[in-house]
């Protein structure tokens, strides 16, 4: 492991410290908050939506066979499965009774959907890592066996995110959740997130070793993910608009959206969810003379941050005003240990994704000397698949 390798792993090391520091302070805390859905609700949302969307993601090559895509389905499993583990370890934070999280398989109750949240994450969870299981050992198991693995995936992964927009569409008492646009949203969110973050790591991967992008992914890169972000974010616009428009004439959810348009959220909301992460990213990704792949990156980056808002701003501005708790406008920071907590999770994504990337044969042309670890260098060059 070089210098600049074993620094990174003690910089993420010391977050992860301070964020299970940060953890333990905000699980102590009181419960009469007026905002009891904090930033790591907002979060939770986030890591499902991209652990999920990365496995949409996945499933083109995976499922459908398109074999452009092969060169980095592995890692994209192996990334989708990271994602999803801070988003479990966020909710049950946040319900504050991590001790009672097994309850929901234990005491199962089937018209709770947050309980069939938690068993469609389980069953994600398994199969996710069967699915890399079989694609690591892909040259020594049927054919038959990857593909199933895909369609299981692919299945699980549309369930869940489709039943994480409907948790927070059906709860009528917030005006700006109860939206049948939401189930719709969360998978255009989901699919615009997982294609940024197989630019993301797939480029920072292919840095940090000193190695440039192969040809083949530059090529897909460009002719694939380019034009479906610049749809995807279109798409997104036009259904925030479907979603705000209709409710600036509803009584019940019109002051909500205030919040967003004109209050106190306005500079998140036009600043960082439509400007940086959706316009600057069109602008950059429609542009052909800024059309190589550090500007892809780029826009990926900015995509990334908007989305991350755009749910922020959805549960925060929700829970913003009375009568539930109190009367009129209630303001919302997030605390240092909810910052750290969250920061903590980003950390440990980075750590692990880091530690496969030395361990396991995620290349197109490794094979594993062992079960799934250690590399060992094969003849197949699947680079050279156009």
């Amino acid at each position: 492991m070089k210098l600049l390798g074993k620094l990174w792993v003690f910089f993420l090391i010391a977050l992860i410290g301070a964020g299970i520091f940060g953890a333990v302070k905000f699980v102590g805390r009181s419960h009469s908050e007026s905002i009891p859905w904090g930033l790591l609700v907002p979060s939770y949302i986030f890591f499902a939506l991209a652990a999920t969307g990365t496995s949409l993601v996945n499933s083109i090559s995976t499922v459908f066979k398109v074999e452009r895509f092969a060169p980095i389905v592995k890692r994209g499993i192996w990334l989708s499965l990271i994602l999803i583990i801070p988003a479990g370890i966020f909710i049950i934070l946040d319900l504050g009774k991590a001790t009672q999280a097994f309850n929901l398989y234990t005491l199962f109750h089937e018209s709770s959907r947050l309980a069939w949240m938690g068993m469609l994450y389980l069953i994600f969870i398994v199969f996710l890592v069967l699915q890399l299981i079989s694609m690591i050992r892909i040259e020594s198991i049927a054919k038959w066996i990857p593909l199933t693995m895909g369609a299981i995936v692919l299945a699980a992964t549309l369930t869940v995110e489709t039943n994480l927009g409907a948790l927070f569409g059906a709860v009528e008492a917030k005006p700006l959740w109860a939206s049948p646009i939401l189930p719709l949203q969360f998978i255009v969110s989901a699919f615009m997130v997982g294609v940024c973050m197989h630019i993301l790591f797939v480029s920072t991967s292919y840095t940090a070793k000193g190695k440039s992008i192969p040809s083949t992914v530059q090529s897909f890169f460009s002719r694939d993910y380019r034009p479906w972000l610049i749809g995807l974010v279109f798409i997104n616009f036009v259904l925030i608009a479907a979603k705000f428009i209709p409710e600036l004439m509803s009584a019940e959810a019109n002051e909500y959206v205030k919040l967003l348009i004109a209050g106190p959220y306005s500079a998140t909301f036009w600043g960082i969810e439509i400007i940086l992460g959706g316009i600057i990213p069109l602008i950059l990704l429609t542009n052909q003379a800024k059309s190589s792949s550090k500007w892809l990156v780029g826009a990926a980056a900015l995509i990334v941050i908007g989305i991350f808002f755009s749910k922020y701003n959805l549960i925060i501005a929700g829970q913003s005003i009375g009568p539930t708790f109190t009367e009129g406008f209630i303001s919302y920071f997030p605390s240092i240990y909810e910052i750290l907590t969250a920061l903590g999770g980003v950390a440990f994504c980075l750590l692990v994704y880091t530690l496969g990337e030395w361990l396991l044969p995620l290349e197109p042309d490794e094979r594993p000397a062992w079960f799934i670890f250690a590399k060992r260098r094969s003849g197949i060059q699947r680079d050279a698949v156009a």
